[in-house]
């Protein structure tokens, strides 16, 4: 990349006249010095009107008709391989002419056509490729191997003495030496790393390992005078790494006229970078550019798309070298579907490592040899629709499914519909038929193994709207293609519903992707965290109760997803084939650091179960004793029959009540509905079921606004409340006009005339914890409507006689003088339960009553509900903090603390909520029947999960 670079081609100007001579700039080539090749090496013979000869001093020298040029061939070349690099650097001595000279040059006959896209282009490199590619193969295995020459017991290269067993990993020279002559050629090079033949193959090894000791603070081979009679071990930290080997060679960008090379070091560094940075190739380029020249005053070539070219094929050829393929008498295009994948050695496969009688195995360890599974899709992995070619190297011998099988069966599929049935909403059913405009692929599908997170082979597919059951069945059959097994479990987030119909959708496979279900037992199951927002009745899913399932959580393709995502943004702008070969390379190196990991992480698994294990089994033997023997008993078979038979009664599933204020509405709605139908009218639009249940909720707000406190320093929190108490005066205020219709008894209490009831929420009952509170949406009623009195009602407003006149001046919300005016929290809103005894009993109000008393009710179970949910949070929030936030400084304390008292809030929010219904129960209705469900709520009753964050 600079002048300095090795060059083996020195190209002087053409035999042209003098004048045109000197109007030509000289190319600034330099020649290295090597060993000379022999005249005889090569044989004389015409290429394309050049002429291979030999000068005086032994260099090959091609001459023809426009030049002449000189090659001084490196040694790492084979004798035989010299008439082929002959006839390339013939032809690339035709395509690098200067550009004073491109104006002689003929036009090729190519270039008379149209030309070609671009993208077009770049592939029809790639297929003009394929046939070397085995070729290329052997040569990089050749490389890597022993000379042609060596047999056991040859002698040294150097010495010719001794036995050679040594060479350079990163000399150019191959030769195999004995261990003291490479340690004298390598006393000025201490940092090259050195490999020692073992008898069928080379294992890395070090120059110090070989015996060779520097002085530190001599020049050269000055001796120390006064050495140290003991050697200390020094890590050098190089370009080369610390100090891994980088194996050295050349990878041309063409093949026919190559005029750039990449060395596999080159290759090999940006190779691992980008799997463990995500590192993109333009940015290496640009590094690698402000290493040759950072001025900008001598910028470095362009070779840019030269690279790119050469590292897609590297890529493709690091996979094929590393699954065995230049072995194989069949060739690489006999590769198979998915042989190119790193497979997960963990998991279960037959004739590898599973014991002989596997399958005959008992009911009680059958459950070892489970195969576990996942699934799960990614919209960020997406693909821009450019128009770019996309070919494909190796299409279905990794990760991604053969895109041609996968294609046709979702034109079969066509327009499938996803129905959700399941009392949550998952996106994936939702989002699953929403086409994303300007992209071919809108993300990927993937399967990957449950228990250990490695992609599985052919599980990898491209998603064309959202997350259909047409992509995901295809790559789930797919990856299952020649598997046997007995007993197979899918971890899925919506397993729920896309197992229902499974086996039916199988039928539109071929039979070869067919599941032999007479052998296998499949098992579904939802991921831990997702499975909470599937409501009940999902037991029979849950990975924390279905036995043979171990820990597993199936999580693991979450963060999977996390470790991919940065590879997708550079992806995206990829052609489709060369985006699947960049992330089937990804998810190779993912399988592999994943499998050179399994030793720690099961060692460190196993250390913790054991403990864990100790630990629970006492626990529950503790608990268990405080339980009469037979209700253990009785426990005991509602398990087994349940596991049985997940049909029967579900001993994992809460009792829930059915008494909530979502079903007391609707019931209430569908009552009001049927009261219209029959020609009864409400006496306004809003009806009395909605009219109380904005009641209650402007109740809440008011109790939620009594417990701000603002400092008396704080302007800004100062006017933030007075803006939420104008707010809630205006609901109110819209509120009692319909009121006003509803309760016309009201009006008066209001003006106060009659003694009220105490009402249901009293001071008593508030504390001082912070919180905000939620805004309320405007009430449904126009705030023009004008309270009328009922005609046909049978009380009528108090008279005179029973009641005064009302004042304005004691209304508290009319009262026009703002310092007399009381605060939105302190306005008496007079529920039916907050009334005297006697008007409750008045006929046009019993219905009101009765109605409320049934709101109560489910407000009273809600709010239990909600204590349990919000202390299981609070559980949660505390293993967090214990797990990874404490020791990590004093912001992030702060924070989770703050977190935690945001909950406790809402914890005394329902306790609070459900000491006044309970008090507006015991007004409504004194000898029920509730009583002895809903007790009364003490401050030590609310205890259990959740406790103090220490």
């Amino acid at each position: 990349m600079s002048d300095s670079s090795s060059n083996t081609l020195k190209r002087p100007g053409p035999p042209l006249n003098d004048a045109r001579r000197r109007s030509t700039k000289k190319s600034k080539f330099k020649t290295i010095e090597t060993p000379e090749v022999p005249a005889d090496a090569i044989s004389s013979r015409d290429i394309d009107r050049m002429y291979v000869t030999t000068s005086d001093k032994g260099h090959i020298k091609f001459s023809s008709q426009r030049r002449r040029v000189y090659l001084t061939p490196e040694d790492m070349f084979s004798d035989s391989a010299l008439e082929t690099i002959a006839q390339d650097t013939a032809e690339t001595i035709m395509q690098g002419l200067p550009a004073t000279e491109q104006e002689e040059k003929e036009e090729p006959e190519s270039t008379k056509k149209k030309r070609q896209r671009a993208e077009l282009r770049v592939s029809n490199k790639v297929r003009d490729w394929l046939p070397m590619r085995a070729r290329t193969l052997d040569e990089l295995l050749m490389y890597e191997s022993v000379p042609s020459d060596f047999t056991e017991g040859s002698l040294c290269h150097g010495c010719n003495e001794k036995t050679a067993a040594v060479r350079c990993a990163e000399c150019h020279d191959r030769a195999l030496y004995c261990p003291e002559c490479i340690v004298a050629q390598h006393q000025r090079l201490p940092l090259h790393w050195l490999e020692v033949w073992q008898g069928k193959t080379f294992a890395r090894t070090s120059l110090r390992a070989q015996g060779l000791s520097l002085q530190l603070g001599h020049e050269g081979n000055e001796a120390c005078p006064n050495p140290s009679s003991k050697e200390r071990r020094l890590v050098v930290v190089d370009v080369t790494g610390i100090h891994e080997v980088f194996r050295r060679g050349w990878f041309p960008a063409t093949n026919a006229r190559p005029s750039t090379a990449f060395t596999f070091r080159v290759l090999k560094t940006f190779h691992e970078m980008n799997f463990q940075s995500k590192m993109s190739l333009y940015d290496y380029w640009r590094s690698l550019e402000r290493i040759t020249d950072n001025t900008g005053t001598r910028p470095p070539l362009n070779r840019y798309k030269q690279f790119n070219h050469v590292m897609r094929l590297w890529r493709h050829l690091v996979m094929l070298k590393r699954a065995g393929r230049a072995h194989d008498p069949a060739g690489i295009s006999a590769t198979q579907p998915g042989s190119l994948a790193v497979e997960c050695p963990a998991c279960p496969h037959p004739d590898k490592n599973l014991p002989d009688s596997w399958e005959s195995a008992p009911e009680e360890r059958r459950w070892l040899y489970t195969l576990f599974l996942m699934l799960d899709a990614n919209f960020r992995a997406k693909c821009k629709a450019r128009g770019l070619d996309p070919f494909e190297l190796g299409p279905g011998w990794s990760y991604f499914v053969e895109e041609t099988g996968y294609q046709a069966h979702l034109k079969r599929c066509g327009a499938q519909k996803e129905e959700n049935k399941c009392s949550a909403e998952h996106n994936a059913i939702i989002n699953a038929n929403i086409k994303r405009d300007g992209y071919v692929a809108s993300g990927v599908g993937a399967v990957l193994c449950a228990r250990h997170a490695l992609v599985r082979r052919n599980g990898v597919g491209d998603t064309q709207q959202g997350e259909k059951y047409a992509n995901m069945d295809y790559l789930f059959f797919s990856t299952l293609v020649g598997v046997v097994i007995i007993i197979l479990l899918i971890s899925y987030d919506i397993a729920c519903q896309w197992s229902v119909n499974l086996v039916k959708r199988m039928a539109d496979f071929p039979i070869d992707m067919w599941l032999d279900l007479g052998r296998t037992t499949l098992r579904y199951a939802i991921p831990k965290k997702h499975y909470r927002v599937h409501g009940p009745n999902h037991s029979r899913y849950s990975l924390n109760v279905n036995p043979g399932v171990g820990r597993t959580y199936g999580e693991g393709i979450e963060s999977h997803w996390g470790h991919m995502n940065p590879v997708a943004l550079s992806a995206r702008e990829m052609s489709p084939g060369v985006r699947h070969e960049h992330l089937n390379d990804h998810w190779g190196a993912w399988n592999w650091q994943k499998i050179i990991g399994f030793g720690l992480h099961f060692l460190r698994s196993l250390h913790e179960a054991r403990t864990m294990h100790a630990k629970q089994k006492r626990a529950f033997e503790e608990y268990s004793s405080t339980f009469d023997s037979n209700i253990l008993a009785q426990w005991a078979d509602k398990i087994k029959a349940w596991e049985a038979d997940t049909k029967k009664p579900d001993p994992y599933e809460e009792p829930i009540t059915k008494i909530s204020q979502n079903a007391i509405r609707r019931q209430l709605a569908e009552e009001e509905a049927a009261e219209k139908t029959t020609g009864t009218l409400p006496v306004h639009e809003t009806t009395p079921s909605v009219f109380l249940q904005v009641g209650l909720e402007l109740e809440e707000q008011q109790r939620v606004l009594g417990m701000i406190k603002v400092s008396p320093n704080s302007d800004k929190s100062a006017a933030e409340l007075q803006e939420k108490q104008t707010l809630i005066k205006r609901r109110i205020t819209l509120w009692q006009a319909i009121q006003d219709v509803h309760m016309p008894q009201v009006p008066a209490l209001r003006a106060g005339s009659l003694p009220p009831q105490p009402p249901a929420t009293s001071e008593s009952l508030l504390s001082s914890v912070p919180d905000t509170p939620q805004p309320h949406p405007p009430l449904c009623t126009s705030s023009n409507t004008a309270p009328t009195w009922p005609s046909s009602t049978s009380e009528t407003p108090p008279t005179s006689t029973e009641a005064e006149e009302p004042n304005p001046a004691s209304d508290p919300a009319s009262s026009t003088d703002p310092r007399s005016a009381p605060k939105a929290e302190e306005i008496k809103l007079f529920l039916p339960s907050a009334l005297p005894p006697s008007l409750r009993q008045l006929s046009s109000l019993t219905s009101l009553c009765d109605k409320e008393c049934r709101l109560r009710l489910a407000q009273l179970s809600d709010c239990l509900e909600d204590i349990r949910r919000l202390r299981r949070v609070l559980t949660g929030i505390t293993q967090f903090k214990r797990l990874n936030v404490s020791n990590t400084g004093q912001r992030a304390n702060t924070r989770i603390r703050a977190l935690y008292a945001r909950f406790e809030a809402k914890i005394h929010r329902s306790v609070l909520r459900y000491r006044a219904a309970r008090i507006a129960m015991e007004a409504l209705d004194p000898a029920g029947e509730w009583a002895h469900q809903f007790k009364e709520l003490r401050d030590e009753d609310i205890s259990g999960p959740g406790g103090m964050m220490m």
